[in-house]
This record gives structure tokens, sequence and C-alpha cells, in this order.
């Protein structure tokens, strides 16, 4: 029993000592993340905090490293929505001296933005406070937000400028910024004019039928390519192989000699009467979209007396280059392209 009080002592006096003051000889230091003294008796106060400067985890913004984050004003974009931009160091915002409610006022102006926007705190001061008007209230949203910006209501106000007088409409928002006067509002105003509005050139796109009635013969049967014979460059040395067909299916072999007989009449094919050296035979693949066949040819063993030719072959880079400067693209699928090569005769 005693031994059992001492052990538990001992533990407790180890435990207290932890707690309450680091050993003596440990030298005091500045954490870098909370700013305070290091070591800590317990975890550090910054940790899963997240920095008002930068907004990254598990730092105060007084020990911040960060670059500081440019001030963001607000200023609108399209309707019902409002964008905001960065403020470039010394960039001279366009604000201009209006009327606002007999008040003189500095507004931001932005040609840009189609509705009008105030502070509450600016209401008070254009002692238009009485007049909001929180039941026509509008989702307005911040550039990249999914949460509409917090609005208090409308506000009607006259503006003057200039010799120009007239009532518009203001959206007052809850958070501090600018008065931002809109495009509309600018144009009345006669703030801004614009001069050589280029419109964009219609383009008359043809539809489908019209390119089907003028090119038919495009679009029927298979072309071929012309003034050019695909020449295969056999090596002599190789044996030809001529190897036995393969069994069509009993279900598929209507289909497939339907379809012989179509790249008979469309020349793809011509029939060969007499010995050939080299005989491959035929692959069927039924074809998922319809119930047509496709028939291909098991090349692997004429392959081998194939001598290739070397091609250079573009890489992506060499591509951008050509087209360079290009302004209309078109992507064309050839049907059954292998077919429209004709073969020369020692081929």
């Amino acid at each position: 029993s005693a031994v059992m009080q001492h052990t538990q002592s001992h533990q407790l006096n180890n435990t207290t000592r932890f707690i309450e003051t680091p050993p003596r000889n440990i030298k005091r230091r500045t954490c870098f993340w909370c700013g305070g003294p290091y070591p800590h008796t317990k975890s550090c106060p910054a940790k899963g905090k997240t920095c008002s400067k930068c907004g990254k985890l598990n730092h105060f913004s007084s020990v911040c490293r960060s670059r500081p984050l440019p001030q963001l004003n607000y200023c609108q974009g399209s309707k019902d929505v409002i964008y905001t931009t960065q403020d470039q160091g010394n960039c001279i915002l366009p604000f201009i001296t209006i009327f606002i409610n007999h008040v003189a006022t500095r507004a931001l102006i932005d040609t840009g933005a189609s509705v009008n926007l105030m502070s509450v705190e600016q209401t008070h001061h254009l002692q238009l406070v009485d007049a909001i008007c929180s039941n026509k209230v509008s989702r307005i949203f911040t550039y990249g937000a999914h949460k509409p910006l917090p609005l208090a209501g409308t506000v009607e106000t006259t503006l003057e400028y200039g010799h120009k007088k007239i009532s518009t409409v203001f959206h007052v928002s809850n958070e501090k910024g600018p008065i931002i006067i809109g495009f509309p509002t600018l144009k009345s105003l006669n703030v801004i004019s614009i001069n050589n509005i280029c419109d964009e050139i219609p383009v008359s796109v043809p539809d489908v039928d019209s390119i089907l009635y003028r090119y038919p013969s495009l679009f029927h049967g298979i072309g071929k390519l012309k003034g050019h014979l695909l020449k295969l460059h056999i090596d002599k040395e190789i044996r030809p192989i001529a190897q036995p067909p393969r069994r069509v299916p009993f279900a598929l072999r209507q289909k497939v000699e339907e379809e012989i007989l179509s790249m008979l009449n469309q020349d793809i094919i011509e029939k060969h009467e007499g010995p050939l050296l080299w005989v491959s035979p035929i692959v069927i693949v039924p074809k998922r979209d319809n119930d047509n066949v496709r028939i291909c040819v098991d090349m692997r063993q004429a392959n081998k007396a194939i001598q290739r030719e070397k091609h250079y072959m573009p890489i992506l880079e060499d591509i951008l280059i050509k087209i360079n400067g290009s302004k209309w693209f078109s992507k064309v699928d050839l049907a059954k392209g292998n077919h429209q090569f004709e073969l020369d005769e020692d081929s």
C-alpha cells in the first residue's frame, strides 16, 4: 500500500510539473504560428484557426508571411449581379461628384454595371434610410459566389449631374463599399457617350438539307482519292502464306453476302480467278448502330512482308504553328476512309 501511494504521488508530481511550467533549461522562443512564447505548455492556440489575412489554416494574421490580399471594391456587372475588381495600387478609379437627394456625393462610375448600389451607412448620410423599401429585394451575387449579396432593400431617389436630373433606384447593401452608378443611369445623365459601335457581322450558316442538295455526289456511295495510287512495298524474301478461310456463322452469312455484293458494286473490291500466293481470312464484326456487318481482313501474316515507309509524325507544337491565325475550323469524318484509296496493280 505504501509502495502504491508513493508511485501515485510520483506520477502526479511529474504530471503537474509538465503542465504548469516547462523546464528552466529550455530557452523561450517565439512561435511561428501564433506569435506567443514557444514551447507551449499545451497545443498551439493557432491550431485549426483560419488566418483573416490569407485565409489559410493553423496560424494567426499577426504572424502571417503571405502576401497581403488586394483590396476589393464592389462594382456592378450584368443585371442582378455584382462583380468585384482589384485595387491596382496607384490606379485612379473613375469617381465623379454627383448630387444624390440634393447632397453632393462622390460615386464610382461603372459602364459594365446595370444596377446602382449604395450601403446602409450611406443612406444615413443622404437621409434616405427612412425611404428604404425592404419588400423589393433582388438576388444579387458577387462574382464566383453561390450566396447572394445581403441587401436591405431598395431606395428611390433623385440624381443631378450638370443640367440633367432624373429619378432612379438604388440597391441598398448591408456591406460597406463605394456608391456605384451603373450604365443605364450614366447614360441617362449624359455622363458617358458611346461612339463607333461595331456590331458583329452576321454569319449565315447553311442548314444540312441545303448542303445535301448542293453536293449530292459527296454524300452517296464511297468516294475515291483522285490522282494517287497507293503502293505497298513488298519484301520478296518473305514466303507468301495462303491461310484457310474462317467459317462464317449461319446467322451472319446473308449479311456478309450482301456486304460483299455492295463492295463489288461500289468498285471497292474486285473478283479474282486463278491461283493466289497470298490469302488472308476475313473477320466479321457486327455493327452496334444497325443490323449491318463490317468485313475486316486479318492481315497479320501479310504485314510481315510489308516494308514500311518512315514518316515524321508532327507534335502538338508543329500543328499549333500551322494553325496560328486561323479563325475557322472544321472536323471531317470520312465514311469508310480506308476503302477510298486505290491500290497499285503490283500491290
